[in-house]
């Protein structure tokens, strides 16, 4: 799938066969989500651009680009769904010229903070960090480090790590393990949120530890995977 810009793809009526019996729907999917907006709860329960076919009484979902843009707070983060997460350095490339385009000219203030996902599940993830104002580079860096040790080592091949924003207890940090082929829940990672707050402090007050964050994720995909899959 090409790198598209989702405020163009807004509001666009498109005619879409079920991949389950073939009939064609006429559908206007969301392409773009502000906070507060009703499709957000969608979004998070997984009802966002599902269509029913009555001919199979079966579901399928669009995976149409999607935005997330807070204007206030200046961030956008963008989902482009891909079979091959591999390709993000092509897709991040690609983003950044967009961006590039839509910015030419402007002050450094002005652009906004960017971040590129390349499922629901990571697009979703972003946007509940984003809300908690939790940093997800920070949050990455948890991951890798979860993924590097040796007691209990988990396989970075066949699980990913995703923050549990639906965790009330404001104690804990959640990370939810889910199975990358089949999206199964396998188990969950509790921390004490003193760590993400310990770690925040050394990568925000100190020079050399925010360089080094900055080395770590220094675009648009903050992802562990290009500390893993590098």
């Amino acid at each position: 799938m090409d790198f598209k810009d989702p405020e163009v793809a807004a509001g666009a009526t498109r005619n879409i066969p079920c991949p389950h019996c073939g009939r064609v729907h006429c559908v206007t999917p969301v392409a773009v989500l502000r906070p507060g907006d009703p499709e957000l709860k969608e979004l998070f329960c997984g009802r966002l651009n599902v269509i029913h076919c009555p001919d199979c009484d079966r579901r399928f979902t669009l995976n149409v680009p999607l935005l997330y843009r807070d204007d206030p707070r200046r961030m956008l983060i963008y989902c482009l769904v891909m079979d091959d997460p591999s390709r993000w350095r092509e897709t991040e490339a690609q983003m950044r010229e967009l961006i590039l385009r839509l910015f030419e000219g402007a002050a450094p203030e002005e652009v906004p903070q960017l971040r590129l996902t390349l499922s629901r599940r990571g697009f979703i993830e972003k946007i509940a960090l984003h809300s908690k104002e939790l940093d997800d580079r920070i949050i990455e860096f948890l991951k890798f480090q979860l993924f590097r040790r040796k007691e209990g080592q988990i396989d970075p091949e066949e699980f990913e790590l995703l923050y549990d924003f639906s965790s009330d207890d404001a104690e804990k940090l959640v990370l939810l393990l889910f199975e990358r082929r089949t999206g199964k829940p396998g188990g969950a990672v509790h921390y004490p949120i003193e760590v993400y707050r310990e770690l925040a402090e050394l990568f925000n007050g100190e020079e050399d530890w925010r360089k080094e964050l900055e080395l770590l994720f220094p675009s648009y995909y903050v992802n562990v995977d290009r500390l893993l899959f590098e």
